[in-house]
């Protein structure tokens, strides 16, 4: 299954339990996306249109990460369109992420007098963030198939014991003089576990313009059988979490209620077939 497949499934699994996949958005508190959008207006008024960038925190445990705060990058050398840290400033952001109770799942940066996009050093930052957070900001899944089951017949073939099953065949290379009597062997089942992992980052642009963002993902994974490196990135949506959110939707519940609909015609729930109609809008 090539990493394409992969994420088609993921997405799938993950609307089925009802989580958003992390495949597709960038969900991300309000107040941390309007910290990163001002501090691209301010570093914008202040230092005379110039672009900045930070890293974007989540908390530590959970497998589908939001974006709960922000953090401008220390000493970074800015310009009107580009921006450079060095690798002692990622390790500054990766303590005082720590120290946050965070870690980093991906990076942002602004474009102060123009709309926000992904240029190619983006793509190449990108990389490079994703480089230094891969071993925190990953997880692992398994996978379990049956090779061979039902009558396998074992034999020798030199220093390699051949299993052969109605539609596989294996071989195991052993070391020499080791597979003696091993065709004697007797197997029923032959099973494989395969583990695979997948790290990624997120990236957000925003401008000192407008509320206009970007934002993309990139995504490796590696291991498997058989053993392959794969990668892949694309532009996903934001999904902002408001903080009065639940609030909202206490107000919706007790506000809002849905429409029955047959054909052309509809009514409210609680309206008789043959009552007053309320009045539409």
């Amino acid at each position: 299954m090539n990493l394409q497949e992969f994420l088609k499934r993921a997405i799938a699994q993950e609307e089925r339990e009802g989580k958003g996949s992390r495949f597709r958005y960038l969900h991300i508190q309000e107040r941390a996306l309007r910290k990163a959008q001002r501090y691209s207006r301010l570093v914008a008024e202040e230092l005379g249109g110039v672009e900045c960038m930070g890293y974007l925190l989540a908390d530590r445990e959970g497998d589908l990460p939001v974006v709960t705060d922000v953090i401008l990058a220390p000493d970074q050398e800015v310009d009107y369109d580009s921006v450079e840290v060095s690798g002692a400033s990622v390790i500054q952001a990766g303590e005082e992420a720590r120290r946050r109770g965070k870690r980093v799942v991906g990076w942002w940066h602004s474009h102060p007098r123009f709309r926000p996009f992904h240029s190619r050093e983006d793509d190449d930052n990108l990389e490079r963030v994703l480089t230094e957070i891969a071993g925190s900001n990953c997880f692992t899944i398994e996978s379990e198939d049956v090779i061979l089951e039902g009558e396998i017949q074992s034999e020798l073939e030199g220093d390699t014991l051949v299993l052969k099953g109605d539609a596989a065949l294996l071989k195991l290379a052993v070391e020499p003089g080791a597979a003696i009597g091993m065709s004697r062997l007797k197997v029923s089942r032959v099973e494989l576990k395969v583990r695979e992992f997948i790290s990624y980052a997120y990236s957000l642009v925003v401008t000192a313009e407008s509320d206009e963002t970007h934002a993309e993902i990139l995504i490796k994974r590696w291991g498997g059988h058989p053993s392959r490196e794969e990668t892949e990135q694309y532009e996903i949506k934001l999904n902002i979490i408001y903080e009065d959110e639940e609030e909202l939707l206490e107000e919706i519940r007790a506000k809002v209620k849905p429409v029955k609909r047959w054909g052309w015609w509809y009514r409210r729930w609680e309206d008789e077939d043959d009552g007053p109609r309320d009045q539409r809008y």
